[in-house]
């Protein structure tokens, strides 16, 4: 019989044979046969019985007999409180809830070894993260979250409890006794149970793992890099290098998720920023994102959103490559029916701070994932979610701010006046520069309007709205107006240099519109910019003499102001610590100094030269450029680098023909003339083609500016554009000025044209208009 020459059944039988109390020394007792089935007694009942009994045999795992005897003697030394460090270690990764963890801690805390310590708070962070996720609706750190905590933050009074003392008391005690991957468990479990004594242990633990170092791989480098960038906590200056260093040269063997957590934590440490060896951080950043190139198509969605959140948080030092963000972009587009709000909160974030453009095609996936995930959105996730749209330059789609608007009169739990106020200006600063303002837009800022609570407001909050007022052209209701207006007036004293430069912005938008107390409160933040506008950056400086242009027709502007801005500006384009886009700013420092009158120095005008880059100004930054410089009454063509500016500004102005404004092709002509730059028949003939498309959309301004310039650069106009611009200056006769019929009647004769004699008349009657009219005082 098959059965009869098993082992295992003899065994069995002669178990059952030996009584209970017999005197016989043996190792066994008899077995219950309702515990275990015995091939050839109780029978077969399935195949995988059958093969678990084969491997038995053959010593793969124990048998039911031999495991009687193990647990026999397991069980005589329980009652000593004594338990093998193995069997121990099985029962501690096998425990399911935090009070049978602590327990097995408590009770056999004389035999706890190292490694049972280590993975007893191992499991504890696990066990308490579960417990957190439900509650919080979070995760942890990549592959567990996004690197925000994840454990459950209760303070001392969590952590009572007699378990809890003897694991950190042991794991004080055996640090010494760690290896790598030891040390970076321990330190990522009391990091993520965010105990009071992790901080105490993570300074403890420095020298060990510097002499562990050289055998740390990706996963041990990750890890103990977020325990100290959880905790905010910075290790010393030795062990970052070291770590620096082996990061360095084993970059390319990381997992996908150590590289994501590697990322994230470097950028939590601001490497970029920290006196720490930046040769080292920077070839350790380097090396990370090199292999992140390599392995990006393997990363999943979480893992993609938090590799996207350290680039931009590290501030691109170094840049990302190119690859990298253009390969993310494509697999965020391929997921985004997938992402969850917060994954795309920061994919659009960083993309953002690393001012990568996305592909329309990306940002329209990414938008329709957004509208169905707006009727759940909290406010700071609404806010967000504008405020990302802002610093992509992108604007959302009408869909996108009646969605929100409605979002935002269902009301929300909370809803303070930051997120109000974000919300103004994120939907304001969506809308480019000469961006039709949509139905939808307007619809967002009106379902705001009532929402500020004015018994807690902020300069920032007050500040935000009545630029996005001014932004999108819109008067709010009355009671609004006096709200913002008186705040303003009695609380300009504690207005920070950003804020004031932002009202003065606004009020110079608005200030056609009459707002009831804005004129009181537009000189009041007046006054108060003399006293803060040494803290403003250029970038503000020029917004604020933006707003002065504005308020001019109400209040001469103050020169001793100019000149003071002026050598503000001038003196941080020279520092060593202005970004290259505080540097471009000088460029709209100038175009307002003019505006109001004022002409810089020779000096401010060679900085200009010197520090601002013409191939990176746009087509309305050459336009008001080359507008400004014509507009100086003085000669400067002897300051030589003015020259080779201004040179280089008339080399590129006719290229960018097509992309200029509207009203910029008039003032571009018009300003070349005055600089007296002559343009060839190839150069003049895409303007010409430019105005005939537009004339019919011209403004009186625009149409005096063309034959001004015409007639100064000495070119004739084809037959297309002269009859187009005549066609226009009938229509618009009216709103002719008797000046710009004088410049006009002038440019016929300069260029030897005979006009439509129905506008000749319009002209004649144009020019009367002074003599006719009574001089309104």
């Amino acid at each position: 019989m098959a059965c009869a020459r098993s082992p295992w059944v003899l065994a069995g039988i002669l178990c059952l044979l030996i009584p209970s109390q017999s005197s016989v020394s043996s190792p066994f007792r008899p077995l219950r046969l309702s515990r275990f089935r015995i091939p050839g007694l109780n029978g077969i009942q399935s195949a995988g019985e059958m093969k678990g009994w084969r491997r038995m045999a053959k010593g793969h795992v124990r048998s039911p007999i031999v495991w009687r005897c193990e647990t026999e003697e397991s069980m005589k030394s329980s009652s000593a409180n004594m338990i093998s460090p193995i069997v121990l270690n099985r029962r501690i990764v096998s425990s399911k809830d935090l009070p049978s963890l602590l327990n097995l801690a408590e009770k056999y805390q004389e035999t706890l070894s190292p490694i049972n310590v280590v993975s007893a708070l191992h499991k504890a962070a696990k066990l308490k993260n579960k417990k957190s996720f439900s509650a919080r609706g979070g995760r942890g750190p990549s592959g567990r979250g996004r690197g925000v905590t994840g454990g459950v933050t209760g303070g001392e009074t969590e952590f009572e409890g007699g378990g809890w003392g003897v694991l950190i008391e042991k794991a004080e005690g055996v640090l010494g006794e760690l290896n790598s991957q030891g040390i970076s468990n321990l330190v990522w479990a009391l990091a993520k149970l965010e105990h009071p004594s992790a901080r105490q242990i993570l300074d403890k633990i420095q020298p060990h793992a510097l002499s562990q170092v050289e055998s740390f791989n990706g996963q041990n480098i990750a890890n103990t890099l977020w325990a100290y960038a959880t905790l905010t906590q910075s290790p010393s200056e030795a062990l970052l290098d070291a770590i620096l260093q082996r990061c360095r040269d084993t970059a390319g063997e990381f997992r996908p998720q150590s590289l994501a957590n590697t990322l994230w934590a470097f950028a939590r440490l601001t490497l970029g920023t920290r006196t720490w060896d930046r040769n080292l951080a920077m070839g350790a950043i380097s090396a990370v994102q090199k292999a992140t190139d390599s392995h990006i198509q393997s990363f999943n969605t979480q893992e993609l959103c938090n590799t996207l959140w350290g680039l931009a948080k590290l501030a691109c030092i170094p840049a990302p490559p190119p690859s990298v963000l253009n390969q993310a972009g494509d697999l965020i587009k391929e997921r985004a029916q997938y992402v969850n709000q917060k994954d795309l909160d920061h994919a659009l974030w960083a993309f953002g701070v690393l001012r990568h453009p996305l592909p329309l095609d990306t940002i329209l996936s990414l938008e329709s994932r957004e509208l169905e995930l707006i009727p759940g959105l909290s406010a700071e996730s609404l806010a967000r979610l504008f405020h990302n749209f802002a610093r992509l330059a992108h604007v959302p789609s009408k869909e996108i701010n009646i969605a929100a608007a409605e979002r935002v009169r269902m009301g929300f739990k909370s809803l303070n006046n930051k997120e109000v106020s974000t919300l103004y200006w994120a939907g304001a600063a969506a809308l480019g520069r000469g961006t039709e303002v949509e139905e939808g837009a307007r619809e967002l800022v009106e379902s705001l309007e009532n929402k500020l609570d004015i018994q807690i407001l902020t300069p920032s909050a007050v500040s935000r709205v009545l630029w996005a007022y001014g932004k999108l052209s819109i008067q709010p209701g009355e009671e609004t107006q006096l709200t913002l207006t008186d705040y303003i007036t009695k609380n300009a004293h504690i207005f920070p240099a950003p804020d004031i430069a932002r009202c003065i912005w606004a009020f110079g938008e608005v200030s056609s519109m009459q707002w009831r107390g804005g004129l009181e409160a537009g000189k009041v933040v007046l006054e108060r910019s003399e006293e803060v506008y040494n803290d403003l950056r250029t970038t503000q400086a020029a917004e604020l003499l933006k707003g002065i242009v504005g308020f001019s027709d109400h209040v001469a502007p103050n020169i001793s102001l100019l000149e003071k801005i002026e050598n503000l500006s001038e003196s941080r384009a020279l520092s060593s610590m202005v970004t290259p886009l505080e540097r471009q700013a000088l460029q709209a420092i100038l175009f307002r100094l003019l505006q109001l009158g004022y002409e810089p120095t020779d000096g401010f005008l060679e900085t200009l030269s010197n520090c601002v880059d013409v191939s990176l100004l746009s087509p309305r930054q050459i336009a008001d450029t080359l507008w400004a410089i014509a507009k100086i009454e003085r000669d400067v063509s002897g300051l030589s680098s003015v020259s080779t500016f201004v040179n280089g500004l008339l080399t590129r102005a006719p290229r960018l023909h097509d992309r200029y404004l509207l009203r910029d092709v008039p003032d571009v002509l018009s300003a070349m003339a005055r600089l007296e730059h002559k343009l060839s028949q190839g150069e003049i003939q895409p303007f010409f083609d430019r105005i005939t498309v537009d004339a019919k959309r011209y403004a009186s301004t625009e149409i005096a500016t063309s034959f001004w310039a015409f007639a100064k650069l000495e070119v004739e106009p084809d037959l297309y554009t002269l009859d187009a611009l005549q066609k226009r200056a009938t229509v618009i006769s009216g709103q002719l000025t008797p000046e710009m019929a004088k410049v006009m009647m002038w440019s016929f004769a300069r260029i030897d044209i005979d006009p439509d004699r129905r506008l000749v008349m319009a002209l004649n009657k144009a020019m009367s208009a002074k003599v006719n009219d009574p001089v309104d005082e």
